[in-house]
């Protein structure tokens, strides 16, 4: 860990500083905030070994808002790195193919995990 104070920065800054340091190759999630349901929370993507592709996300401290901490805007977070792996590939020509599709994968997790 390193004992150097962290800057002011925000998820939306990180992302747009991943996406630029790889010149534009990669994209640039979005989804909502936990603690600010209205606000976006932006999330950098990299490219991992073959199927493997990183989310690096940007996160405030916890139970430090309204400090010089974190004041919303900007924060002195930490960088959470989450790898993912695809597990499969598939083409569809319809959104009604999709849909089906995933409510029968969804299905079938639903019936492992209870068992």
């Amino acid at each position: 860990m390193s004992t150097k104070p962290r800057r002011l920065l925000n998820c939306w800054l990180v992302a747009m500083w991943f996406f630029g340091k790889s010149w534009f190759a990669y994209p640039v999630a979005i989804r909502r905030s936990h603690a600010l349901l209205i606000v976006p929370h932006f999330i950098a993507t990299l490219p991992g070994k073959w199927r493997h592709f990183f989310a690096v996300e940007y996160i405030p401290p916890r139970r430090r808002r309204w400090t010089l901490d974190d004041f919303v805007l900007l924060f002195r977070g930490r960088y959470r790195v989450t790898e993912y792996r695809a597990v499969s590939v598939r083409w569809f020509d319809t959104r009604d193919e999709v849909i089906a599709h995933h409510e029968h994968m969804v299905g079938e997790q639903e019936k492992k995990s209870r068992q």
